[in-house]
């Protein structure tokens, strides 16, 4: 049978005087580190705080002289200036803006470049605004068209920048931050896809001229529908394919 307990009779705990003395000192000490912890963490949040005001008022006069030097087509300096503004700043709308303008700036260095016909310096300046920011489509077009060369360059290397650069506008096409955003990636788009096919147009006609290899020829013709479907480029791919008796099978290169 179950029986309730009776109460018992609980015995206090006493300590000796210099235990107690002890005890409040711990707990004084407990309270003086809770009180250091979290000063040392204020100062840490406020030299932060403080750090980044500065980094950013850094990146702002960067940016101002970035600006200035964009404007004045010294393409290089604003490339430089601006990616710096972009590090010291990379969390806010300003910096993000700064590292697509470093790209830009980078861009543009790369094209005044290729017009003189420095391509190697060009080149070189196209891949510094991939390294800047990859995800940014519009440096994969240019290098694509130094690496075809006119047609007698690296085909393959070129269809990869022209399928990465395509890939990347497609998504701002899909994903910009506005409607004006995504109509003007729809046209940067385009216009890749219209080079790329141009390209293996070409390159179709170039192979065509040399002897045994039609073949080739008619994967290049057909590369050039793909990328140009609907367009002009297209069209005239299909009558190359036709007069070669390839036909179009959908086949890629």
């Amino acid at each position: 049978m179950w029986f309730p307990r009776g109460a018992r009779r609980r015995s206090s705990i006493s300590f000796p005087p210099g235990a107690r003395t002890a005890l409040t000192y711990l707990a004084i000490f407990a309270v003086i580190a809770a009180i250091m912890g979290f000063l040392f963490w204020s100062t840490m949040t406020a030299y932060q705080e403080f750090q980044h005001a500065g980094n950013r008022k850094q990146a702002n006069e960067l940016g101002a002289k970035a600006q200035q030097a964009f404007n004045e087509k010294r393409f290089d300096a604003a490339a430089s200036q601006y990616y710096q503004a972009w590090q010291l700043d990379p969390q806010t709308e300003s910096g993000r803006n700064a590292r697509e303008n470093a790209v830009i700036a980078a861009i543009n260095e790369g094209i005044r470049h290729m017009r003189v016909g420095r391509y190697a310096d060009a080149a070189q300046w196209f891949r510094r605004a991939i390294q800047y920011d990859p995800e940014y489509p519009g440096s994969y077009d240019p290098l694509a068209q130094l690496a075809y060369n006119q047609g007698q360059g690296d085909m393959q290397q070129a269809d990869a920048l022209w399928q990465k650069g395509i890939d990347l506008w497609s998504r701002r096409t899909a994903k910009g931050a506005n409607s004006q955003a995504r109509a003007e990636a729809a046209k940067s788009l385009e216009q890749v896809q219209r080079n790329a096919a141009t390209a293996w147009l070409n390159r179709g006609d170039l192979l065509q001229q040399v002897g045994g290899r039609a073949a080739e020829a008619q994967q290049a013709w057909t590369r050039a529908m793909q990328y140009g479907a609907g367009t002009e480029i297209a069209l005239s791919a299909q009558r190359r394919l036709n007069q070669s008796g390839g036909g179009w099978g959908g086949g890629g290169y």
